[in-house]
Formats: C-alpha cells, sequence, structure tokens
C-alpha cells in the first residue's frame, strides 16, 4: 500500500506498525467503524444538499455513492428499483439514523 501524499513518512510508517500489531477482530472493527463514519458523512452531504429528500430516497442516493464504481449502473438501477418498491424496511431507520416517529415516503 503506498503512502498517502498528505501523511508523513514517518507517520505512515507508525500507521502501518500499529495496524499490524492489531488482531483480526480489531482490524474488522476498525473497518467497521470507519465505514460507519464514512456513511454518516456522506447521509450528512445528502441530506444538505437534498434536505427534502424521503428515507427512501436517502436510502437510494446512499446506495449509488457506496458502489458507484464497484457495481455496474445496470446493477445499480436493478437495485434502486427494488428500493424503491418494497415496503421500507425497519432496520432502515437505524441505518439512516432516522427518528422512528419520522414519516418514510
Amino acid at each position: 500500500m503506498a503512502r498517502p501524499i498528505d501523511t508523513a513518512p514517518e507517520a505512515y510508517e507508525m500507521m502501518k506498525k500499529l495496524w499490524r500489531s492489531l488482531t483480526p477482530e480489531q482490524k474488522l472493527r476498525k473497518c467497521s467503524e470507519m465505514f460507519a463514519m464514512g456513511k454518516h458523512l456522506i447521509l450528512a452531504r445528502l441530506q444538505y444538499f437534498y434536505p427534502d429528500a424521503t428515507p427512501r430516497e436517502l436510502m437510494v442516493m446512499l446506495f449509488r455513492e457506496l458502489f458507484r464504481g464497484d457495481l455496474s449502473n445496470e446493477i445499480i438501477e436493478d437495485v434502486v428499483h427494488k428500493i424503491r418498491a418494497m415496503p421500507f424496511h425497519p432496520k432502515w431507520r437505524e441505518f439512516l439514523g432516522i427518528d422512528e416517529n419520522a414519516q418514510v415516503d
């Protein structure tokens, strides 16, 4: 893995040493925490630029952001169609950080 251009060589070496010292479980937990933080940042940006978006549309936009470049447009649009057609799943509220009393559609 190449050193990020905005990271000092000493800091990068320290980061690599720390990462190598973690157990697989700790690495998985860190990756999960980083994913959650990234998801929250994306959602905050989407809610800022699209304040009137419904939770379902936020889920669609989040899905597109997370998988753009990793999945074909055909697969993305197939999943988007399914997200729009299915009943709003209760777990989506937690995933999106939506109040349980908020209108979803």
